[in-house]
């Protein structure tokens, strides 16, 4: 072999022994069963400078076409969450999903001083192709615009669409409450295809809430059998025109839905109260080791390890993430502080 024969000669004639010119041609034997061939190489460190080139010269466009093609990947939700929270931490403007304003995927919106990402409606969870396509012919600017486009006989959006929409929070430009809206579709998909009918026939585009339970009430009268009327007022009855929405359940149904809480955060109601926030130590992580700050978060995840090396291996530790309004960060919780914190409490955190 060429490639051994030189390598013994150059030692040789260097000064090395034989002994040590065997151990190395071995270990390059051995890792050129792994290593990448130097095409192989030179095109990942090509495709790794361009895009390095793009994340820090248009990131935006960079981070817009990365969340689009988010879908191809293995576990598309995880891929939302850590790219979402890694264009928050980097100060890229990164909007929740609008019915009116959002395309299939997610669009750079620019109005000439500020420029935002907003998320894609096709990327939404139970959202399918079909409602996509109901929704970009015919873009309804009020709830009771969408009522009609959720209930018409024909080509009208899947209830489990609607609840995707509504719980995601691309229909917060209502002003109602999730909760409420959700109650009117649910009292409405209770009642029978001519009771709906009636009921879309007799509100229009500017119908609120309350006239949304008088056209139920009045179809209670007029159109509903003696045996459905009280059903059908039970239903008017059960939407509460004032219910508000928890915040705790508004985040967690973004999370499952979007991959992660864009409006809101489970913690929102100790704002102000912490020193810091997730994103404030995002920023400082490299050049303020040793600061001690107060952080009111979150606990997303827990990933239990046992120390490798150190005086005592073996010991229990953790990497838990944790999550505000501003972001999510993963923190190391070593053998001591994890031990402390297992004497703290008993039901978990």
């Amino acid at each position: 072999m060429i490639l051994e024969r030189n390598l013994f000669s150059g030692c040789i004639r260097n000064g090395k022994s034989s002994d040590l010119a065997d151990k190395l041609f071995s270990m390059i034997e051995s890792a050129g069963r792994y290593a990448f061939n130097d095409a192989h190489a030179k095109k990942y460190a090509i495709w790794s400078y361009r895009t390095a080139y793009l994340k820090a010269n248009f990131p935006y466009e960079f981070y817009c076409t990365y969340l689009t093609y988010s879908k191809a990947r293995q576990r598309p939700r995880e891929e939302l969450h850590d790219m979402i929270n890694e264009a928050k931490m980097c100060g890229i403007d990164i909007v929740p999903p609008s019915i009116t304003c959002s395309s299939k995927d997610f669009k750079i919106l620019d109005n000439g001083t500020k420029k935002s990402i907003i998320y894609g409606l096709s990327h939404i969870k139970q959202f399918g192709e079909k409602d996509w396509l109901i929704i970009k012919n015919d873009r309804p600017k009020t709830f009771s615009e969408f009522l009609v486009l959720s209930f018409r006989e024909d080509n009208s959006i899947r209830s489990l669409g609607i609840e995707s929409l509504i719980k995601s929070g691309a229909c917060d430009l209502y002003g109602i409450s999730r909760k409420c809206m959700l109650d009117v579709v649910t009292a409405i998909g209770q009642l029978t295809s001519r009771e709906v009918k009636f009921i879309l026939e007799n509100i229009n585009s500017a119908s609120g809430i309350v006239e949304i339970k008088e056209a139920m009430n009045q179809c209670a009268e007029k159109i509903s059998t003696k045996a459905r009327k009280q059903i059908v007022r039970s239903e008017s009855d059960a939407i509460d025109v004032n219910v508000t929405d928890i915040t705790e359940w508004k985040a967690a149904s973004e999370k499952e839905l979007l991959g992660i809480s864009m409006t809101c955060s489970a913690v929102d109601t100790y704002n102000g109260i912490a020193d810091f926030s997730c994103k404030d130590c995002y920023k400082m992580l490299r050049n303020n080791k040793g600061v001690n700050k107060n952080v009111i978060a979150s606990v997303i995840d827990i990933d239990l390890m046992v120390t490798k090396k150190g005086e005592n291996p073996g010991q229990e530790m953790c990497q838990v993430n944790i999550a505000d309004a501003s972001g999510s960060i993963r923190m190391v919780m070593f053998p001591a502080a994890y031990a402390k914190k297992q004497k703290q409490t008993t039901k978990g955190w």
